[in-house]
């Protein structure tokens, strides 16, 4: 897993999804970021063939890395309307 921590410093990784909230988080991230889909993966299969490739490929890793870096993503998590979240929280309570 690749937290946004990592992320900040071009760290790049390979995501699984699967029951848990967190992976699902994971793959929200990945796709905000743009980073490829098939740095998303869904079985150990895509997972281990997608962390090889970032393994065996330098030029690529290192290219998803000056993009992270070079166009400032980790900004991207940051960005947006963080109120609608306790906006559907207080409209689901006045619901009840």
């Amino acid at each position: 897993m690749v937290s946004s921590t990592h992320v900040s410093v071009g760290l790049v990784g390979v995501c699984r999804i699967g029951p848990e909230v967190h992976e699902h988080i994971d793959k929200g991230m990945f796709e905000r970021l743009g980073l490829p889909h098939w740095m998303i993966t869904y079985s150990s299969e895509e997972y281990i063939a997608a962390t090889v490739r970032l393994i065996d490929d330098y030029e690529e890793r290192l290219a998803l890395r000056k993009y992270i870096v070079e166009n400032n993503k980790i900004n991207r998590l940051f960005t947006g309307r963080p109120n609608l979240f306790g906006e559907e929280i207080l409209r689901l309570v006045a619901d009840v």
